[in-house]
C-alpha cells in the first residue's frame, strides 16, 4: 500500500473529503484524487506538510504502514517489557551471561525507553529487564529487542541488538550504518543514508517491501548506533 492510500484512510477516518483535506493542508486542488489514480509516490515535502498540519498522524504508519495510524496511540502506549522466554533464550547464547551486578555489564531495556535511558529522566530499575555480561559488546551502552521487520534479513523481529548511545548535538552519521532513532512518532531501527540536504537523513530498510524516506533531523530525539547483534531462533 502506498502512502497516498494511507492518507485516504486517514481522510475517511477523520470525516474529510478529498477537497476539504487538500484545503486543510494547502495542497493543490485534485491532488489526492490524481495521486490515488496514478498510485504515485508522495513527495517528501508533501508528507512533511501533512505531518505538520495533521499532528495526530503517526509518521511511521504514514511512511511504512507500521504501527497505529494515530500518534496518540503511540504516545499513550505502555512500555513493552522483555518476556521471560526471550530472556531465557538470550542467556542460552554463547558468551552471554546474565548477572545481578551492575559493574561492567549491559542492561537489556525496552526500545521505548532508549530516548531517556542514561538521563535524569530515566527510572533506572523500572526500565532494565536484566543485566548481562557480553565480552564481544563491551562498548555497548544497552541492549534492545528488534520488534519489527524493517531490517529483515539482517535482523529479525525478536533479535537482540547492542547499541551505543550518541550525543544528538554532536552526531556525525556514518552512512549506511544501522542506528536506533527515537523520533516524535516512535523508535526506528534502520540504516541511515545521506539526506537531500543537511537538515535531513534518508531512512533505509533492508526489507525490500519497505520504502526509504527522508526524515528531518529536527524530529530525532535520541540516537544510538548498533554495534552488534545476537539472533534468537
Amino acid at each position: 500500500m502506498k502512502a497516498i492510500e494511507r492518507v485516504k484512510e486517514y481522510i475517511e477516518l477523520k470525516g474529510f473529503n478529498n477537497s476539504s483535506f487538500e484545503k486543510h493542508n494547502s495542497l493543490s486542488n485534485g491532488y489526492i484524487g490524481t495521486q490515488l489514480k496514478r498510485k504515485a509516490d508522495m513527495g517528501e515535502g508533501i508528507i512533511i506538510k501533512i505531518l505538520d498540519t495533521c499532528s495526530d498522524i503517526n509518521m511511521v504508519w504514514l511512511m511504512r504502514g507500521e504501527g497505529p495510524m494515530l500518534k496518540d496511540s503511540v504516545d499513550n502506549k505502555e512500555v513493552t517489557y522483555i518476556s521471560n522466554d526471550v530472556l531465557d533464550r538470550f542467556e542460552e547464547q554463547p558468551e552471554v551471561y546474565r548477572t545481578t551486578s551492575r559493574k561492567n555489564t549491559i542492561p537489556l531495556i525496552p526500545i521505548e525507553a532508549m530516548a531517556t535511558y542514561g538521563t535524569e529522566e530515566a527510572r533506572y530499575n523500572e526500565y532494565v529487564s536484566e543485566m548481562f555480561t557480553i565480552p564481544a559488546f563491551k562498548d555497548a551502552d544497552f541492549l534492545i529487542q528488534v520488534n519489527d521487520s524493517a531490517m529483515v534479513p539482517k535482523y529479525n523481529a525478536g533479535d537482540i541488538v547492542a547499541c551505543k548511545k550518541l550525543s544528538r548535538d554532536q552526531i556525525l552519521f556514518q552512512w549506511n550504518k544501522v542506528y536506533v532513532l527515537d523520533t516524535s512518532q516512535g523508535a526506528l531501527i534502520n540504516r541511515i543514508d545521506k539526506g537531500e540536504d543537511d537538515d535531513h537523513v534518508m531512512i533505509v530498510s533492508d526489507n525490500e517491501e519497505n520504502e526509504s524516506f527522508q526524515l528531518p533531523k529536527s524530529k530525532i530525539n535520541a540516537i544510538a548506533i548498533v554495534v552488534g547483534s545476537i539472533h534468537l531462533d
